[in-house]
């Protein structure tokens, strides 16, 4: 969310953006923490510092969801019964 809001003081001009990311829920308790805060638009080296960490954020979560994959598959082989009673997903996560 950060990476499309960036220094845009009103959130709802990003609302089909961030509709793609999140839920309206989120998306209103954004707005509502935007308007109530009395913050500043950030300069352009912490904006970049910020979509630098972003960026390494969403590689590391990319990261995450490719290893997550490779255990998932392999967990009926390594612990067959664990699977059958939580399933794949929550088993790769348990060990």
């Amino acid at each position: 969310a950060i990476g499309i809001i960036q220094n845009e003081m009103d959130v709802t001009k990003s609302n089909e953006e961030l509709n793609e990311i999140l839920t309206s829920n989120q998306i209103i308790t954004i707005s509502v923490a935007g308007s109530t805060t009395s913050g500043r638009p950030l300069t352009d080296d912490e904006l970049r510092s910020l979509n630098a960490t972003c960026s390494y954020l969403d590689e590391l979560k990319s990261i995450q969801t490719e290893l997550t994959a490779f255990v998932e598959s392999r967990m009926e082989r390594w612990a067959p019964s664990v699977c059958a009673l939580v399933g794949p997903s929550l088993a790769a996560q348990l060990l």
